[in-house]
């Protein structure tokens, strides 16, 4: 069933909210079509947002345990949490020789922040395998991201759909086990010396 433009509204307020703006920003953008609103369901008897069921997450990884799926609400809202994180991080005056990225993923002032959204965007994508990202297609992934501008949902939705960035994660392990192999070839070469 199609939503009316109050429950859409009502779904973006919602989402602002819980994502931590406050209720004078929340209200103004409401009814801008900024968030995507794909599968997000409100109940008609109540005139409730459904959230869908909070799952138990890993402490360390924050990922969902136990095969659960995230609603479409949750989804969104990570979405919406991750681009605020790199709005912020667009701001920053880079005061280095390094490239943005460089800067952010290097400089101690915010490496942590950096690395947090490396983290958050590497629990939440699923490939088309269905397997979380690799930590190099993640930080490949904030490295877009950050160049290009997009939204979460813009750059998630251009990355998994190329093959290459599937692949790079497999021709990444193959190039690691070769080096590996070198090293042990002349590791051995050189005490046989």
């Amino acid at each position: 069933m199609k939503l009316t433009r109050n429950e859409r509204a009502q779904i973006r307020y919602q989402l602002y909210r819980d994502s931590g703006y406050s209720v004078q920003e929340a209200r103004k953008l409401r009814y801008k079509g900024y968030i995507k609103l794909k599968g997000i369901k409100v109940d008609r008897k109540t005139g409730e947002v459904i959230k869908g069921k909070p799952f138990r997450t890993d402490k360390k990884t924050g990922q969902i345990l136990k095969g659960g799926r995230l609603s479409a609400y949750q989804k969104t809202l990570r979405g919406v949490n991750i681009d605020n994180y790199m709005n912020d991080l667009r701001k920053v005056k880079n005061d280095s020789v390094f490239t943005d990225h460089g800067f952010l993923a290097k400089d101690r002032r915010y490496s942590g922040k950096y690395s947090e959204i490396v983290r958050a965007i590497r629990s939440n994508t699923r490939t088309a395998s269905d397997k979380t990202l690799s930590n190099d297609q993640a930080w490949y992934f904030a490295y877009y991201m950050l160049q290009s501008k997009q939204d979460y949902e813009t750059t998630r939705n251009e990355l998994l759909s190329k093959q290459d960035f599937e692949d790079y994660d497999e021709n990444k392990k193959k190039r690691n086990a070769l080096k590996q192999q070198r090293y042990r070839a002349r590791k051995k070469a050189n005490k046989a010396k």
